[in-house]
């Protein structure tokens, strides 16, 4: 039986999830970055690389080999493809994501985030103890992936549309943190989910890995 708390961790692109992961960390959760996991899994000459080749074409692929993940992304947002993405790295995803949980358990953690923007839509969440949303307003939304990612508005509202919006999330979730108002309400929300978690009233671990 897994001995390993996890919560989930999803929201948005631009809502502050690195920032309550960040703030998580310090208070001394471990941490899985589902995008590390998706990097992880698309490695040059990959199961995975070769079926989104197959499926979005080889201008994907760098010269040497790896995934130029913003012509995918280009591809895949601005062509109504997002599902049909999903549907080929999710699995890869969920599979690196349990390997790497099942090594931080095996090390001897107690409590782990599991970084996900895709946390739902993946399946992950069927991983997950309790689930943390963290959601921020549109417009400073796409204001932060232009600044983070060095893009055009037009293409960061393109990403930001092709998402759920904030209820997909927060109906699911256990415990909610909204970042409109700067890193002090976030911190804030972010630390009462976690006095929950630790004070132990969360400690029925039911789910499996």
């Amino acid at each position: 039986m897994r001995r390993m708390f996890i919560l989930g961790l999803t929201g948005p692109s631009g809502a502050g999830k690195s920032l309550a992961a960040q703030h998580l960390v310090q208070r001394g959760f471990s941490h899985v970055d589902a995008d590390k996991a998706a990097r992880a899994i698309a490695m040059p000459g990959s199961p995975c690389l070769k079926e989104l080749a197959a499926e979005f074409g080889t201008e994907i692929i760098c010269a040497d080999g790896s995934l130029d993940r913003k012509k995918l992304a280009k591809l895949a947002f601005g062509g109504n493809k997002v599902e049909r993405l999903n549907a080929i790295t999710h699995p890869y995803i969920i599979n690196e994501i349990n390997r790497a949980l099942s090594a931080l358990e095996s090390s001897g953690a107690r409590y782990a985030i599991l970084d996900a923007p895709a946390l739902f839509e993946s399946g992950a969440d069927r991983i997950c103890d309790r689930i943390l949303a963290v959601t921020a307003g549109r417009e400073l939304r796409i204001k932060r992936i232009m600044e983070r990612d060095g893009i055009t508005q037009e293409q960061a509202q393109s990403r930001v549309d092709a998402q759920p919006d904030d209820d997909f999330y927060t109906t699911k979730a256990d415990f909610t943190a909204g970042s409109d108002n700067g890193e002090a309400e976030l911190f804030a929300a972010v630390d009462r989910a976690a006095d929950t978690i630790c004070r132990g009233s969360c400690d029925t671990f039911t789910a499996e890995v």
